[in-house]
């Protein structure tokens, strides 16, 4: 139980250094860069990881929402989409956890 813990702990650190380190061209309507929706994606990845969904799971639901499990180079919107879905997720599988206990 500890090693699988700690080899999904691993393996989320390494998919959102990953993810950190990918290119993030979004422009917000002023011309900024958007960094914000960025943050609050890997916060719900964190979150679900936390609540027991594995990260080929997550995947699956980005993929469900924007056709790819590829989290680099999103529109605005495709970010408000994949944010909404995960917020769903881990609002779920909170419900669900607190029902069981």
């Amino acid at each position: 139980m500890i090693e699988s813990k700690t080899a999904r702990l691993q393996s989320t650190a390494i998919w959102l250094f990953l993810l950190l380190l990918s290119p993030r061209p979004n422009i917000s309507g002023k011309g900024e860069v958007n960094m914000n929706d960025h943050g609050r994606i890997n916060e719900l990845i964190i979150q679900l990881e936390n609540l027991g969904y594995l990260r080929y799971q997550i995947q699956d639901m980005v993929q469900e929402v924007i056709g790819t499990a590829k989290l680099e180079n999103l529109s605005l919107e495709e970010e408000k989409d994949v944010i909404e879905a995960l917020e769903e997720h881990v609002s779920f599988a909170n419900k669900c956890r607190k029902a069981k206990l």
